[in-house]
Formats: structure tokens, sequence, C-alpha cells
């Protein structure tokens, strides 16, 4: 694909909700000059929302937590 790109930026929005403190909404606008054909604009989109991040947080992966004690006083004396 040959799209003449000038310059792209991407500004992220998002809004916060609490109970869980979290954010519900995600908003990524694509700006974007030079000589783009008109016909390359959805195109640009869709490989937009197939890129990894965009896949990642419309689905999200399995995410474990994990918490290791680690003993202060052993450590103090290596």
């Amino acid at each position: 694909m040959n799209i003449p790109l000038e310059k792209l930026s991407i500004r992220m929005e998002g809004k916060r909700e609490a109970n869980p403190d979290r954010v519900s909404e995600i908003r990524a606008t694509m700006e974007i000059s030079g000589e783009i054909p008109p016909e390359r604009v959805e195109t640009i989109k869709r490989v937009a929302k197939g890129c990894r991040i965009h896949n990642t947080l419309t689905r999200p992966p399995r995410i474990d937590v994990d918490l290791q004690l680690i003993d202060s006083r052993s450590e103090q004396s290596a």
C-alpha cells in the first residue's frame, strides 16, 4: 500500500468512570496530511482498526496478578 503521507499523528482521549476506577471510553483521532487519495481513507481506517493495540483493547487479554514477598532480612545479609 503506497499512500503519500507527509505527517501522521494520533490524539487519544478517554472517559473515566468509578466503581471500579477505570477508563470506560477511548477515542483515537488520526490526523493525516499529504495527498491522500479519497479511496484510501477507508483503507487507512481499516488498517488502524486492525492494529495490535486496537485488537488488544477490543479483545482484552487474560491478566494474572502475582505477589511475591521478599524477606528483607535475607537481602540485608547478602
